[in-house]
């Protein structure tokens, strides 16, 4: 049959033999703090930057070569160009990208953050967003808004200057 198990019982045995159960208890309870100090993960954090990206563009003065343009592809194309090395070279200039521990351990930075900064259209919304996890939130934010102004200085506003420039020599004529 099976063991039955007398609480009184055991407590009287636990209380005769008080001098091997709290050193064994010590033991197995430092066991299992150790255990649980590494077994359990630091906190993980995410880093998001988020831009708006219409599907229509502001227009200057009548239709341009933008406007014709299939939206998909658009955003697609700008997915890619977040994780250009025109863009990831932009970012590793930034002097508090390059006093990174993050960065200064990587034997190939920009690799590194090719794969490990994300950018997406989430739920199909006109807004791109620029995200990072990883366990340091301070260096998280620093490299996710390095990677915003990088796009928008080497991409985004590149395209603005441009026709800044084409509408400056409208206004010559």
């Amino acid at each position: 049959g099976a063991i039955e198990i007398d609480p009184i019982a055991l407590l009287k045995a636990t209380l005769r033999r008080w001098r091997l159960v709290i050193p064994l208890g010590l033991l197995l309870g430092v066991a299992a703090a150790v255990a649980a100090w590494f077994g359990i993960s630091p906190p993980k954090y995410t880093a998001t930057a988020r831009l708006l990206v219409p599907e229509v563009p502001p227009r200057f003065m009548y239709t341009t070569r933008e406007t014709g343009t299939n939206y998909q592809i658009f955003r697609q194309t700008q997915l890619v160009l977040i994780k250009s090395q025109k863009v990831l070279d932009a970012v590793l200039r930034k002097p508090e990208v390059q006093a990174l521990e993050e960065i200064r351990s990587r034997e190939d930075p920009t690799a590194w953050l090719r794969e490990n900064v994300n950018a997406d259209f989430p739920q199909g919304a006109e807004v791109l967003e620029i995200r990072m996890s990883g366990f340091n939130p301070n260096a998280l934010a620093t490299i996710v808004n390095a990677t915003n102004d990088a796009y928008l200085n080497e991409v985004v506003n590149v395209d603005y200057s441009g026709r800044q420039e084409r509408l400056k020599k409208l206004r010559e004529f």
